[in-house]
């Protein structure tokens, strides 16, 4: 081998050795490396810090508001509604062990929102917080519409075992999903923020995080049934 094929060779070497870096760099996800896809306390920790107006992305009220417009599907939301809007994670209940995963806390309105990934669901928890958030919501001097909400991987109803069967409870719940929902408001925020790189390398490892659930899922459902899913 004369000196010109090594060099080629050596080369060859190191633009594959580039290439497979690269690779390995464009599918680094901080969130499956914390394995934090399938955990609801982180998952709502993100879901929390796109909601909260104050939240360190830099755009106010925006996201908020297109969540409670293209999620929730609420026609009457203002910007003084969103101007003074509170928004909390894991909101205790005063005198109970209940803890709201996230709420939504405005001068017109308080909406529940109930996340779930794998967890079940416990004794009369949707019905205790729509008990409390019926009786919040009655307290606004301005009222407007407002649902307990039920966020899941598919948008599933709650269990009679969480409602108590409420018909109340029940026709109170909007349901919304991570593949559905989430997805599409999750990818609005990422196309608005073509100039903020920071943030939408973020969004984008999120949605695939969220993506990542459902490839789990799939490979749970080939394994529990002899390599055919069922629903």
């Amino acid at each position: 081998m004369n000196e010109h094929e090594y060099l080629n060779q050596v080369k060859r070497i190191i633009s594959k050795s580039e290439e497979e870096t690269n690779k390995k760099a464009l599918a680094f996800n901080i969130f499956h490396t914390l394995h934090a896809n399938d955990k609801e306390v982180m998952m709502c920790r993100m879901l929390y810090e796109f909601l909260n107006p104050k939240g360190s992305h830099g755009r106010g009220k925006e996201f908020l508001r297109w969540f409670i417009e293209n999620v929730l599907a609420f026609d009457d939301v203002t910007n003084d509604e969103l101007d003074n809007a509170k928004i909390f994670r894991e909101y205790v209940i005063k005198n109970t062990d209940r803890r709201i995963d996230l709420y939504i806390d405005t001068p017109y309105r308080t909406i529940p929102i109930e996340v779930k990934i794998y967890a079940k669901d416990q004794g009369n928890q949707c019905l205790d917080y729509y008990v409390y958030a019926a009786k919040e919501n009655d307290k606004k001097a301005v009222k407007r519409k407002w649902n307990l909400v039920y966020l899941t991987l598919y948008g599933d109803m709650p269990s009679v075992y969480s409602t108590g069967n409420d018909k109340n409870c029940i026709n109170s719940i909007k349901n919304i999903s991570w593949s559905e929902h989430i997805l599409n408001w999750m990818q609005m925020i990422k196309q608005s923020q073509e100039n903020n790189i920071n943030v939408k390398e973020i969004v984008a490892q999120y949605i695939d995080a969220i993506k990542g659930i459902y490839k789990s899922e799939e490979r749970i459902g080939i394994q529990e049934n002899g390599g055919i899913r069922t629903s």
